[in-house]
């Protein structure tokens, strides 16, 4: 009997002791993470360090997601800012009519006499806003074997291989990690060549900046461009404010250089109605394809 007793001792000390070693419940131990409170200690790269609709700001969590906030800078882009707002090149807005246009902008000078001049002055109110960051894309855009590598997966139509090649890189991974943050959510990846009749055909695969979905196979049409140095296909990025399923329709388009002084060129697209911008394209030899300044019209389709 004092030998059951004394084992039941030593049972009952060694839970104690056990309880004393757990870590503290989920409501103790949170003390950090809320408005106002450190960020927590991230153990995994995609682990929270704050709440919901907050975001660390120099080791602090504070509100993002509102109107006229910081977009929160959450893996999903889809979920930066609360219902009814945009990502707006990081910053949540109300979705109007005009909301997305920089101030200043005009809509009656775009519809105005001559469209290409237009567009190419709508250009210039947004290439500021995204030379640095566009130049940056260019930069670690696939070169070499790579993007040898990527061309024969668009000739073969086999997008999963084109996204393991993406994702495999990581300077430009940050850089669609950027480029989410700034409100665009979509990659386009094409070939890109000049038709007899002077039109650029482009196949490719649409993918998410996540490069979470299953890619989308596309083909674009378009007219307008400078073609005549085009010889050989050419790989063009495409970078979209809408998902990876929404880039279907037509748009107009005007060449600009990534910033003053730079070479590297880079297409900036727009709605026609009411000519919001859209996105941007950069291309392995894009110079050969869009000369400064030219001007087209694309029609874009989805085909799964």
């Amino acid at each position: 009997m004092k030998t059951l007793v004394k084992t039941a001792l030593i049972l009952v000390a060694l839970g104690l002791a056990f309880c004393a070693l757990a870590p503290a419940s989920r409501a103790e131990a949170k003390s950090c993470g809320g408005n106002g409170q450190q960020a927590c200690a991230a153990e995994a790269a995609t682990a929270t360090q704050c709440a919901a609709w907050l975001h660390a700001v120099g080791g602090t969590c504070r509100p993002c997601g509102g109107e006229g906030l910081n977009a929160c800078q959450w893996r999903s882009a889809d979920m930066a800012c609360h219902a009814g707002l945009a990502n707006h090149f990081g910053r949540c807005i109300r979705v109007e009519r005009n909301a997305i246009s920089p101030a200043g902008f005009d809509l009656s000078q775009i519809f105005g006499g001559n469209r290409a001049d237009k567009l190419r002055w709508a250009a210039t109110q947004y290439t500021d806003m995204i030379a640095d960051l566009a130049a940056e894309t260019s930069a670690t855009l696939p070169a070499g074997r790579a993007a040898a590598d990527l061309v024969t997966a668009l000739d073969a139509r086999d997008g999963e291989t084109a996204k393991r090649i993406l994702a495999a890189d990581p300077a430009l991974r940050a850089s669609f990690d950027k480029l989410r943050a700034m409100g665009f959510n979509t990659v386009t990846l094409g070939l890109q060549t000049r038709n007899t009749n002077g039109t650029l055909l482009e196949t490719g695969f649409s993918l998410d900046l996540a490069l979470a979905w299953t890619p989308r196979l596309y083909t674009t049409a378009s007219v307008g461009a400078a073609t005549s140095e085009i010889g050989r296909a050419e790989l063009v990025f495409t970078f979209h404010k809408s998902g990876n399923t929404g880039i279907t329709g037509e748009v107009y388009g005007a060449a600009v250089p990534t910033s003053a002084g730079q070479t590297t060129e880079m297409v900036m697209w727009f709605t026609e109605n009411p000519f919001d911008f859209t996105g941007f394209s950069l291309g392995l030899a894009t110079r050969s394809l869009w000369a400064n300044g030219s001007v087209s019209f694309a029609s874009t389709k989805l085909w799964n």
